[in-house]
Formats: C-alpha cells, structure tokens, sequence
C-alpha cells in the first residue's frame, strides 16, 4: 500500500488549506481527501481522524504509480509533543512543508477558526487568551472542545521553538518553510518552489484562487448541530465498527459532506483589529520565538515585531 512521503505539518492558519487544494491539482501528487488527519498526534488521542496505521494507509488508497509524491496535511504535528518524531519513524525521508505566519496574527485568526467551527466558545478573544491558564486545568472548557489543547494558543504558536526542534529530527534539506505573507503576495511562485521542492516539474498552473477567508456561522443552530455530530461520532459506540479500513469510503464521504455543509453555512467576515495594548501584549510574549524563527530562517522579520 502507498506510503506517504510528504506532510504539511504546520502552522494554523498560515495557509495550508490553500498549499493542500493547489497541491492536489498535481498530476504527479495525491493529497489525502481528509484534511487533518492527525494520525501522528498520538497526544491528542480524541481529535486524530484515524487511529490504526492500516486505517491511516487506506486515505492513500487513490494513488497510482503517476503520484510521486503522496501527502496530507495536519496542522497539529508541529506543536505536537510526539507527532514530527512519529512521522521520521514511519518515514525518514519524507519532505516536511512548514508553513509559518505571524503568531500574533495567527493565534488572532485560530481564534476565530474555532469559533466558527464551534470548539471554542468564547467570542471575546482578548477573554479567550485569558483562560487559558484555566483551561489548561480543565477549567472552562467549551462542550465542543475535544481536546483542551486546541485553546492553549499560546503552546500553539511557539513556532520558533517547534521549527527548532523539527530540524533536530529531519535533515534541514528535507525540510521548506513558507512565509504566509509570501503565499498571499506571490501565491503562484511559492507554489513552484513547492513543486520544485518535491522533484517535480511546475503543471502551469495560473489559477489560484482564495481558499480561505475569516468566517462566521450564517446559523449557529446548523453550526452546533454539526458539532454534535462531530462529538457523538468520537464518543459512541459505533465508531469501534465505524472506524475501521472496510468503512473508510463511506467515513471520507461523510466527511466532506459536513466539510460542504460547514462551507455552505459561512459567511465572510471582516476582523476587527486587534487593541494597540492587546497587540503589544502578544508581541512581547512572542517576540523570542519571532527571533528564533527569524536566525533559522536567516531573514529579516523585524515587520512581525511592530
């Protein structure tokens, strides 16, 4: 069975869904049809997708000998504790796609990610940031959240410290990190450079079309209703059946039936900004790891400390 030989590891809402969509259009690449597998996060045992390498294999089962290059994206396996160190053991020579954006920014946008998908509840994201000391204890969890983990933004966003110890695990040659700002400003060439990247020849592709905006819910109604389902299928009875590899057409199918239904239930949004004081808050927590990713990758991010 096709083993995959390439992950998009990170980071949220930095563009991966794009890098996945625009990837997928490759003749010579296979991209999972399940976004966010998880299967490495070994540590967030109630989010991961499937659980059984042989359940993991089975969302490669569409590739074909033309596929060069098989992957998925999980956006967890970077601030995961064990899930980088999972992935070289199932495969040392994979290539690792790292894709980073201001964690200020980042954590700003997950935030309201969350909510639309109904994990977090919390609207106010200066509150949200808050609790999470609390959360982190068990405290003020929302019915949704399956895993506190998702609401600890700070861990979440330490993108220096977890690109570093991404590179004590995989050769630096295997490994390409993106900047979002240089996805959105030049999608096309950073798409090439991706393809390069993975030995492959560019397919001319010319249209790239926005994936992925700010959102919120049309219905919270239709949007909660969808989390429900979500909880139940983890918490029953029936996924000990329902999980297994015989099932897996019909879960991929299910899947991105509510993946639709979410799409169908969003409207875009505008964010506010962020307060001045807030901002500067974010920006002193994070300004070791904005150093730290700015030495590894040698250029200059001095526009993400201001």
């Amino acid at each position: 069975m096709t083993k995959p030989n390439f992950f998009i590891v990170g980071a949220p809402k930095a563009g991966t869904t794009a890098m996945h969509q625009y990837l997928q259009g490759h003749p010579n690449i296979y991209m999972s049809a399940i976004k966010e597998p998880k299967y490495f996060c070994e540590d967030f045992p109630r989010i991961r997708y499937v659980s059984s390498e042989d359940q993991y294999l089975n969302l490669f089962k569409g590739a074909t000998p033309e596929h060069l290059i098989v992957g998925e994206s999980s956006t967890l396996y970077l601030s995961s504790a064990v899930a980088l160190q999972n992935i070289y053991r199932f495969n040392p020579e994979a290539k690792i796609l790292v894709m980073l954006r201001n964690p200020v920014d980042m954590v700003y946008s997950l935030h309201s990610e969350l909510l639309f998908q109904a994990i977090e509840a919390e609207p106010d994201f200066e509150t949200a940031w808050r609790l999470q000391n609390k959360r982190s204890q068990g405290l003020h969890l929302p019915p949704g959240c399956l895993e506190p983990a998702y609401l600890q933004y700070r861990t979440i966003a330490q993108i220096g410290t977890q690109i570093e110890q991404l590179l004590q695990i995989f050769p630096k040659a295997q490994v390409k990190f993106i900047l979002f700002e240089d996805f959105t400003r030049s999608t096309q060439t950073v798409y090439e450079q991706v393809v390069t990247f993975l030995g492959l020849s560019t397919d001319g592709r010319t249209n790239f079309d926005q994936i992925r905006e700010n959102r919120a819910r049309r219905f919270n109604a239709l949007s909660n209703a969808l989390r429900d389902l979500r909880l139940a299928y983890r918490s029953s009875l029936l996924p000990v059946v329902f999980k297994s590899s015989l099932f897996m057409p019909i879960r991929v199918k299910l899947t991105r039936f509510v993946q639709r239904l979410d799409k169908l239930n969003s409207v875009r949004l505008k964010r506010q900004q962020l307060a001045p004081s807030l901002r500067q808050e974010l920006l002193y927590q994070f300004k070791d790891e904005i150093i730290k990713v700015q030495q590894i990758l040698n250029c200059d991010l001095s526009h993400w400390l201001s």
